[in-house]
């Protein structure tokens, strides 16, 4: 469905009729090749359509957007996604009882979506969870989000503060500390949204 609905935003946009830009988003290179396939299948593959590119993984959505001077803080080796994130955990000199006791996807999903996730300009930290998080939306049970900030978070800390690693929320604190321009879209299509935390949506 995403795909008829911005393949209409591209030919309503070469007839002039939206006026904005359109993007549209994944959180994969992979979703992203397949996704230009699909709508430019749609679209017929029609010569009048060649060059069009609205289409951008958010990583590289988000790095477009810092200032050319600060861009080799996010070198691509660097760049810290889940599997990255799981092999430097797994293999740190973390105590082997505590990896095992909270393990790399509940730490990622507890840091990501809640810690550093929620708000934009603070951390969630467990004295605020549960009286800021809607209780339907409460998946990590507190006991469990307590001994992640404790003992995991502060290696994550490291890892972007002292080791150079960056995801994609330090571009987004990044880009809001240092009030850069963010571009205006009439059309935004953000493919496996549920993927974006709540800062990231915003």
């Amino acid at each position: 469905m995403l795909y008829y609905l911005f393949a209409n935003g591209i030919y309503y946009k070469l007839q002039d009729l939206i006026k904005g830009e359109l993007i549209f988003l994944t959180e994969n290179e992979y979703l992203l090749q397949q996704t230009q396939k699909s709508v430019f299948d749609l679209l017929n593959n029609n010569p009048e359509f060649e060059g069009i590119n609205n289409f951008s993984s958010f990583k590289d959505f988000l790095i477009k957007l810092v200032p050319s001077q600060d861009r080799s803080r996010f070198s691509e080796n660097k760049y810290l996604n889940f599997s990255n994130f799981k092999e430097l955990y797994e293999s740190s000199k973390l105590r082997k009882s505590d990896i095992r006791k909270y393990t790399a996807e509940e730490c990622w999903f507890t840091i990501r979506t809640y810690i550093y996730g929620y708000r934009n300009n603070e951390k969630l930290l467990s004295k605020d969870y549960q009286t800021i998080v809607p209780l339907k939306s409460q998946r990590i049970p507190l006991e469990k989000y307590k001994g992640i900030e404790e003992i995991v978070l502060s290696f994550y800390e490291k890892l972007i503060y002292e080791e150079g690693y960056w995801d994609k929320l330090f571009i987004i604190r990044h880009l809001e500390e240092n009030k850069n321009n963010i571009p205006l879209f009439e059309m935004v299509v953000c493919d496996e949204a549920q993927d974006f935390c709540r800062v990231e949506l915003r």
